[in-house]
């Protein structure tokens, strides 16, 4: 008996060495500039394959700034962060027709006098709106009616590292994950998960340097996904996928943007150092600061790079499922097209997202590709300089 179950233990440990090697070495490395210019939408200049919606227009729900997008339940959720009364969330069916608008008008409570951030819980119909200046996350179902309020006040007293949360996120039903910047300066990012029900921090902390033999650094930004939760660590141009089978993030991207950034060699050399309490990221600075913004679908990444020393960008689309991966070079002076997109602010399951201004879709009007796609023709007929913006819906070729 005894023999059996020393066997089953020397079993147990080579499979932890096994899957945490794996975990530390299997990831995409890339140096960003090196990579083939395509940019993955499109043919000569012509979109491989998208969508359009025309979105609702009338004086009352006129989209002033959206300041991000999501989908879920056949809706569209748009917080528009211009409205002369604060922010707003509204919702539009998958064909733009207008459904819902939460807002603060005609509430004697504050709750949604602002919105910081929202999230969509489709279990239960509803979206939970944090509110940074009442200190609480109301949960309202999608007609506006505040369904419960969770207080954020006794958690931020009792937890230093909560009093500056800048990201909410839905992990599941039962766990929130907050974004918190722990320092003045911006450099000491750390993420919580957050019990839903009883409001608390639960046992599982992402430290800002070493989670489970993974390095993570300080956290620059994380996005949901679908059912993926995804790390943007600052300073080492990496991404990491939270992989919930075993309770820890791991690599998933580095794209260097500059030669001195991490190398794959690099990052495991730094992880096994801390796992022996011999250093931390701190030591191992400068690394390059390259990745800003990331979207993902259910088969792609795409992010882009902050500006550099020409003003320019690169704008890389990865194939997590193919390994297929290029960028683009984009320059603040490109002028877009309605049809050929420079930004996307968010995704779909299956594709990126960009929105276009009513009056850029109809200086197009006569370009070929315009005058040739059925679906753009039917939306000019019922558009005009002022009305809603489009939302263009971009797949990866």
């Amino acid at each position: 008996m005894r023999t059996c179950l020393t066997v089953i233990m020397v079993l147990f440990f080579f499979w932890q060495c096994t899957e945490r090697k794996n975990i530390n070495n299997d990831f995409c490395e890339v140096f960003v500039p090196d990579l083939v210019e395509d940019d993955g939408f499109t043919t000569n200049g012509v979109p491989d394959s998208c969508d359009f919606i025309k979105l609702e227009s009338n004086d009352s729900i006129l989209i002033n700034f959206i300041a991000e997008i999501q989908f879920a339940d056949s809706l569209i959720f748009i917080e528009d962060a211009g409205s002369i009364n604060g922010s707003r969330l509204l919702i539009f069916d998958s064909k733009g027709n207008f459904k819902y608008k939460i807002d603060e008008s005609g509430r004697e409570n504050p709750p949604l006098s602002d919105i910081s951030e929202f999230y969509i819980d489709e279990v239960n119909d509803r979206i939970g709106i944090y509110n940074a200046i009442e200190e609480c996350i109301s949960e309202v179902s999608y007609d506006g009616k505040i369904e419960r309020v969770i207080p954020l006040e006794k958690i931020r007293e009792e937890n230093v590292g909560l009093r500056l949360i800048e990201r909410v996120s839905l992990v599941d039903q039962s766990t929130l994950l907050f974004l918190c910047n722990s320092d003045r300066d911006g450099y000491d990012m750390r993420a919580y998960f957050i019990d839903r029900e009883d409001v608390r921090v639960k046992d599982t902390q992402i430290e800002n340097f070493c989670n489970h033999g993974v390095l993570i650094a300080s956290i620059n930004n994380f996005l949901r996904a679908g059912n993926n939760i995804f790390l943007i660590a600052h300073m080492n141009d990496t991404l990491y996928r939270y992989r919930s089978d075993l309770g820890i993030f791991y690599p998933e991207l580095v794209a260097k943007i500059e030669k001195e950034s991490l190398s794959k060699e690099k990052i495991s050399e730094i992880n096994s150092m801390i796992d022996r309490g011999k250093a931390d990221f701190r030591h191992f600075q400068p690394f390059s600061m390259g990745i800003g913004t990331v979207y993902y679908t259910d088969s792609h990444v795409l992010l882009y790079t902050d500006l550099n020393e020409k003003q320019e960008m690169y704008r890389v689309l990865y194939n997590y499922n193919t390994g297929k991966i290029s960028k683009t070079t984009l320059k603040i002076t490109d002028a877009p097209k309605s049809y050929r997109p420079l930004t996307f602010i968010g995704a779909t399951n299956e594709g990126f997202v960009c929105p276009i201004p009513a009056y850029q879709l109809l200086e197009d009007r006569n370009d070929a590709f315009v005058q040739n796609h059925v679906q753009l023709q039917r939306i000019i007929a019922n558009t005009t300089d002022d009305d809603n913006p489009i939302i263009a819906i971009f797949y990866p070729s």
